[in-house]
């Protein structure tokens, strides 16, 4: 077009498409992405981590401070304190990355292979397809927190194209059931590679809200793994660590757990159309501090999962608990 052409444009219809390009733009910064949104949301608005200084005291904190640190909530139950404020103190050293880069519609978990169990009290054994560990039990409201540490399997690379969840948990019992939960996955490709990945999630009927971040330390490392929920507050907590110094710490408005139970679990995955997928070998498992609130999951009320195959093979089993905080899963077979 000639500067003749271009001059000669009406001033009247410069300013209609002036303001359509501005209104264009606002809608397109403002307007979340729409493609994964039955699957993934993610709350934008939360503050960013600052690093604590050494000499921070937790307890003088209020929840919106601990909250700007990336700090865990400081408990309503006041038996939870110490141990609130034994976590608070060792992470405040830990880089925390409180918008980290993720992974979205790659690694959805659970969403369509619905989580639930017989609830039978007293530790009773139950086979599923898809999980071996064991889970505590309790009424709406019972657990409002739920952590473990474990190390990242050395992986026998034998088994391809192949993945395991190691995850700790809260609800997925009773109606409204939301699962909120956070772990680590592992997946071996068809060329024997092996990725890892952390990730946080909300799941139950008709919804699965989540995230996948990358981890670029792999075999042995030790995580820690906590969720926060309570179906009388407004939001889920997560906090993953790792001891290279990683600290992902999340606040979502995502639906909040009954806390009927809670978990510290190995799954085998599906595919996203409900589909199992083999079953990575990751030799063992080793759940160390499995606590839910300020007690050892072994000192609750709690039945365990053996995983099986549709043969009754055993696939996953889950060893004694030891000190009440302790246990090993161990793998069998891939399907």
């Amino acid at each position: 077009m000639s500067k003749d052409l271009v001059y000669r444009v009406p001033l009247k219809v410069s300013c209609y498409f002036a303001t359509a390009l501005l209104l264009l733009f606002i809608f397109s910064t403002l307007s979340p992405a729409t493609a994964l949104a039955h699957t993934h949301s993610i709350d934008e608005s939360q503050p960013v981590c600052l690093q604590a200084p050494n000499s921070l005291d937790p307890s003088t904190l209020s929840n919106s401070q601990l909250q700007m640190y990336g700090l865990p909530l400081r408990p309503s139950n006041a038996q939870s304190q110490e141990k609130w404020l034994k976590n608070a103190n060792r992470i405040k050293h830990d880089k925390h990355v409180c918008d980290p880069q993720k992974v979205v519609g790659t690694l959805a978990h659970h969403a369509s292979y619905k989580y639930s169990k017989a609830i039978t009290p007293y530790v009773t054994q139950h086979s599923t397809a898809a999980f071996a560990g064991n889970y505590a039990i309790g009424s709406r409201g019972y657990y409002t927190t739920s952590n473990a540490n474990w190390n990242l399997p050395c992986m026998n690379t034998s088994v391809r194209d192949s993945r395991a969840s190691i995850w700790v948990g809260l609800g997925g019992f009773v109606s409204p059931n939301p699962l909120v939960q956070a772990g680590t996955d592992v997946l071996v490709d068809g060329n024997g590679s092996v990725t890892y990945y952390a990730w946080i999630e909300d799941t139950g009927s008709g919804f699965d809200f989540g995230e996948t971040f990358p981890l670029s330390n792999g075999c042995g490392t030790t995580m820690y793994v906590e969720v926060d929920s309570n179906y009388q507050g407004s939001d889920n907590n997560y906090y993953i660590i790792d001891t290279n110094g990683l600290n992902i710490s999340r606040t979502e408005r995502w639906p909040l757990s009954a806390g009927d139970a809670g978990e510290c679990i190995v799954e085998r995955s599906h595919d996203g159309t409900g589909a199992l997928i083999t079953l990575a070998n990751f030799n063992y498992v080793a759940f160390s501090n499995c606590y839910m609130n300020d007690s050892g999951i072994g000192n609750w009320n709690h039945d365990y999962d053996i995983m099986t195959n549709g043969a009754g093979q055993v696939m996953a089993d889950v060893g004694p608990i030891s000190n009440g905080i302790n246990y090993h899963i161990n793998w069998h077979r891939p399907n």
